[in-house]
């Protein structure tokens, strides 16, 4: 448990602390995404998070995890995870507005074997596209991003690299883009907040699905 003596926090708040971009901060302040991305990580862990808190009298957070009966852990079962998900060598670019998830995402990748150029929107992406000299092996862009889409990156990147493959994530479940886009547009779709095997599994199947070339088209 984590507990503070701030103001505490009040009950209309505490019912959204764990939706995905709800903040109390000013706009630029902050992303709201902190304990989306805790809440998502204990729960595929098993557990959940418990908040006590009040106006004026701090608040306190609980995280609750299974117990575990056996304390060896399965590091066979573990290795052979990580050999399945795990990079080659490829090489990934990693299209994220939000600069957090952008080096989480990087720090995950690299650390599990590919090599990442980072792009904090899609203009810069497109740059990165046109200048690397060597082969790029996919881009794992967000939907939503200001002044460009990761659907009309995708759209741009097929005509200046053909067949690269993309991948998406999105912060949202529904949003007015995806519903007019479709399925089709986005034919791989990671839902934040993810895990670091999550992430390494939709970054994997992109790169080895039979229509990956089709992805950016």
């Amino acid at each position: 448990s984590v507990q503070d003596t701030g103001c505490g926090i009040p009950e209309e708040v505490r019912e959204h602390l764990f939706e995905p971009f709800f903040t109390t901060k000013p706009i630029g302040k902050g992303t709201g995404l902190g304990l989306a991305t805790v809440i998502g990580i204990v729960r595929q862990s098993g557990g959940t998070v418990k908040v006590d808190s009040a106006p004026g009298k701090g608040a306190t957070f609980c995280v609750l995890l299974p117990a575990v009966a056996d304390g060896i852990r399965d590091v066979a079962g573990a290795a052979e995870g990580l050999a399945t998900t795990g990079g080659r060598g490829e090489t990934v670019l990693v299209v994220e507005d939000e600069v957090d998830l952008l080096a989480l995402a990087e720090r995950i990748l690299r650390g599990a074997g590919y090599r990442v150029l980072q792009a904090a929107n899609a203009g810069e992406a497109l740059l990165i596209a046109e200048q690397h000299e060597t082969e790029l092996h996919l881009v794992l862009t967000d939907v939503v991003m200001p002044r460009m889409s990761g659907i009309a990156l995708a759209e741009r990147l097929a005509r200046v690299r053909p067949g690269l493959r993309v991948a998406f994530t999105s912060g949202f479940a529904q949003h007015p883009m995806l519903e007019r886009e479709g399925a089709r547009a986005v034919p791989h779709l990671l839902h934040k907040p993810y895990s670091a095997q999550a992430l390494l599994r939709h970054v994997r199947q992109a790169l080895e699905s039979r229509d990956g070339e089709q992805h950016a088209q």
